[in-house]
């Protein structure tokens, strides 16, 4: 089992454009100094906390009353203590608040490998659409969901925000996308040649590592969620993603049951 916090601290400390996290934060790696983003630019966005109000992870929205989002930002809590955030650039306030009825994992989800790390979130109560809350499609298309760039999203600390005005702000990030391969031997990571995978390579003074759960997205179509694996190698930042056109069928299915 891989000690996944202490890799990834070992990588933040080598990759200069990364920031460490505030501690009250289940933030293993974060984007850090991308793009602060409004809530108008990505409506599809979520933040997954504990009622506590600790930061879990990243999710998106699939309708109006279903999340999209990777399976351990879940794992280990129950339904009744996790609500999620919609319509808001911050991740603790603004918006409205959506309490979770409940989630499903894959049945592979593997949390020693992160292998199968998907999963689906239904609420309570069903959205109201408006400018700032509204799904994303996910991408169907065989070779539109390959494209040679998209960018990831999540909230991190940056130094536009350091005034503590609003210390973590939502960051998008312009990313390359390559082979799983060109993420699993720099970092060390066994290839899962069952369990389809993205791996996004991010510009060092873009973004150095993403929080869990966050999208991968190209023309407004949802590719990937992560992060399994991230860090910098190289000169290069590498993240890992779930490639979410190979689980449409899970997806729907899975939406079914639960409506």
């Amino acid at each position: 089992m891989y000690n996944l916090l202490s890799l990834l601290a070992a990588l933040v400390s080598v990759c200069g454009a990364s920031r460490p996290c505030n501690e009250q934060f289940d933030l293993n790696g974060c984007i850090s100094s991308g793009n602060i983003t409004n809530g108008r630019s990505f409506p599809y966005r979520v933040s997954i906390l504990h009622v506590t109000n600790r930061f879990r992870g990243t999710g998106v929205i699939y309708n109006r009353n279903i999340i999209i989002t990777s399976a351990h930002v879940v794992s280990g809590v129950t339904p009744s203590e996790l609500k999620v955030r919609a319509g808001s650039s911050s991740w603790n306030k603004g918006g409205i608040l959506m309490q979770v009825s409940r989630y499903q994992l894959h049945a592979k989800f593997n949390p020693k490998n992160r292998a199968y790390d998907i999963a689906i979130i239904q609420l309570a109560n069903n959205f109201i659409y408006n400018t700032q809350i509204k799904p994303i499609p996910l991408c169907v298309n065989a070779a539109g969901c390959y494209a040679s760039a998209a960018s990831a999203l999540g909230w991190c600390p940056t130094d536009k925000t350091a005034n503590n005005k609003d210390p973590f702000s939502l960051i998008s990030a312009s990313s390359a996308l390559m082979s799983p391969n060109e993420c699993h031997s720099p970092l060390g990571v066994s290839s899962l040649n069952d369990v389809p995978e993205i791996c996004a390579e991010i510009p060092t003074n873009d973004a150095c590592i993403v929080d869990y759960g966050a999208p991968l997205v190209s023309d407004d179509l949802l590719l990937g969620l992560g992060v399994k694996i991230a860090g910098c190698v190289s000169g290069k930042c590498l993240a890992l993603f779930t490639n979410v056109y190979h689980f449409q069928d899970w997806i729907h299915a899975t939406v079914k049951v639960m409506n």
